[in-house]
């Protein structure tokens, strides 16, 4: 997988990532440690995947990094449903779009 190609995806994951990192934050503080612990690790999941991705030689490994990375999305925004469900923290739109957003463009480097 070449930086180039991926660089926009990479970008996006940071993104997306500083602002679970924020929700992450504002769990901890209100003392709901487990979740933010659980919200983080997948936010933090994605990254890690995305670069394997990126460094990986084999397609093959190519492809099952970017599962993964798709499925830490996927996870990240189940764990903020469930935060909103529980009155954790309010419902953000936005984090919400960027998310399905990432999820959508892990997918489509999966076909490329």
């Amino acid at each position: 997988m070449k930086t180039q190609d991926t660089y926009p995806l990479l970008k996006e994951s940071l993104e997306f990532t500083a602002d679970v990192i924020k929700y992450s934050e504002i769990l901890e503080r209100e003392h709901k440690k487990p979740i933010a612990l659980r919200l983080l690790q997948s936010g933090m999941n994605i990254n890690s995947y995305l670069f394997q991705a990126q460094t990986a030689l084999r397609l093959d490994d190519v492809k099952t990094k970017l599962e993964k990375a798709k499925l830490s999305t996927e996870e990240v925004l189940y764990w903020l449903r469930q935060c909103v469900k529980s009155n954790y923290i309010s419902e953000d739109s936005r984090i919400f779009r960027m998310g399905t957003r990432l999820s959508d463009s892990i997918s489509t480097k999966m076909v490329d």
